[in-house]
């Protein structure tokens, strides 16, 4: 009953649920580890990235460990600024705790981090990783704004997949380089209909932004 009211209270964003999830992540039953692991992501707070850390860990079942993948990486990535700054020293292990079918939840938060060694991971899972890595890596890049980081969307924007492209085309309106907003008028012209609708946002929000 302490669980389900856990879980219940934690779905209304009640931050005082986080202290009985906490303990109910590390009984012996599954279910009860994999309720307070989801449970987390609806709070808007960087606490529980600690917990599913330290979770992450010690966890031996793969599907429990799965959901503690995929609430990790959704609270990381988007927690605002200043909450995400007390939580970061807790993404990268992260990362390296996950084995490759998982880590992928962690890579959209890898973006926020700053540092050579994250850009690497993430242009190298563009470039060498599946289509789950690939799409994930690509919502990272975007938030990296270096020309680089431009350089590799698009060529994903060349390469890829569909789902990727559009991704690919996403991540460039967040960014502003030499070339950018032509690039993204030629993707009005794609083939496929969703990357030319992410093409338009695009080049829409960097006209805005230019406005002020």
């Amino acid at each position: 009953l302490k669980a389900e009211t856990a879980v219940a209270r934690a779905r209304l964003k009640d931050k005082k649920s986080l202290k009985l999830l906490e303990r109910f992540i590390r009984v012996s039953n599954p279910v009860y580890r994999r309720k307070a692991a989801r449970a987390m992501s609806f709070l808007n707070d960087y606490r529980p990235l600690e917990y599913l850390l330290q979770a992450i860990k010690k966890e031996t079942d793969y599907n429990v460990k799965k959901i503690m993948a995929e609430s990790f990486g959704r609270i990381a990535a988007n927690l605002d600024k200043q909450e995400f700054k007390k939580a970061e020293k807790s993404v990268y292990p992260a990362y390296k705790k996950l084995p490759d079918s998982l880590n992928h939840n962690i890579l959209p938060a890898l973006g926020r981090l700053e540092g050579s060694k994250f850009y690497k991971i993430l242009t190298r899972a563009v470039r060498k990783g599946n289509e789950r890595q690939k799409f994930a890596a690509l919502t990272g890049l975007g938030r990296q704004c270096a020309k680089a980081g431009i350089e590799i969307l698009k060529y994903s924007y060349r390469e890829g997949s569909a789902p990727v492209r559009t991704r690919a085309i996403e991540s460039l309106g967040h960014l502003k380089g030499p070339g950018t907003l032509e690039f993204l008028r030629q993707a009005l012209k794609d083939r496929d209909k969703p990357v030319r609708g992410a093409a338009s946002a695009a080049v829409l929000k960097i006209i805005r932004d230019d406005r002020g």
